[in-house]
């Protein structure tokens, strides 16, 4: 009377100390019975009676089909962030030659760090994305008294990209690296001369290490650690280790795309 091609039918029936439960699928193109579906469970429990047929149902669709998974395939997509990081910093030359007559007093870095909308991503059951960060910095270092009286201020621009790797939703692994330009001054006075000032443009790569704690939604605990290789013979390694704390400007929620 309907039209339709498939007719799903039976019964369910209480006995006395039990259900029973049978259905057939009915197919009018072959005029037949193709498939049929049997449960039973005790008086007792009668839901866990329809729930086991109903299973039976879908497995018998999910193979017609070839359904992939038995839930709707959900896709969970990053949304766009922007946090704003800011360290406090150590750092010190890595050659003993530098050592002997430089100090790394500490430094400020204040960063925008962008996470663009991706795909979240799963590898080894750990989820991970992207990030980038343009970074500010300056830094402070002293002349060893024993050698010079000498003041270097050093102001650089960095851009690293991070690999982020969660291993909760409070716990955050960063891989990052980048390239960076500095411009340093230095302010020497050598034994029995008149002071002099030096200036140094030069680039370089930088390999970091992080790690992120998520305190709430906002705010979350940083802290890294940095190699500097500058592209320059006459200048030095850096090894760099940040302190901070980072503010989410931005947070947009996780959403799910079919």
């Amino acid at each position: 009377n309907l039209g339709c091609q498939y007719l799903l039918y039976g019964y369910v029936r209480k006995n006395t100390n039990s259900w029973v439960a049978e259905l057939k699928l009915f197919n009018k193109d072959s005029n037949s019975v193709i498939y049929s579906f049997f449960a039973s469970d005790d008086v007792n429990h009668y839901e866990r009676l329809l729930s086991y047929i109903s299973e039976n149902i879908y497995e018998y669709y999910n193979e017609q089909l070839n359904i992939k998974d038995k839930e709707i395939e959900i896709e969970q997509i990053r949304q766009f962030e922007l946090k704003l990081p800011v360290f406090i910093e150590y750092w010190t030359p890595l050659f003993s030659e530098w050592n002997d007559v430089l100090v790394g007093v500490t430094g400020l870095n204040v960063g925008l760090e962008f996470y663009p909308v991706m795909k979240t991503s799963v590898f080894k059951n750990r989820v991970y994305d992207y990030s980038f960060r343009p970074n500010l910095e300056y830094k402070l270092g002293l002349g060893r008294r024993t050698k010079y009286k000498a003041t270097l201020n050093t102001f650089s621009f960095s851009l690293p990209i991070f690999l982020n790797i969660y291993n909760n939703k409070h716990s955050i692994f960063k891989l990052g690296t980048g390239v960076f330009y500095e411009f340093a001054i230095l302010n020497m006075v050598q034994k029995y001369d008149k002071a002099i000032i030096e200036i140094q443009n030069q680039g370089g790569l930088e390999f970091i290490f992080g790690y992120e704690y998520k305190i709430n939604n906002n705010w979350s605990f940083m802290t890294e650690n940095m190699i500097a290789i500058p592209l320059l013979d006459d200048s030095f390694l850096q090894y760099k280790m940040n302190f901070g704390f980072s503010y989410s400007l931005y947070n947009g929620e996780p959403v799910n795309e079919k």
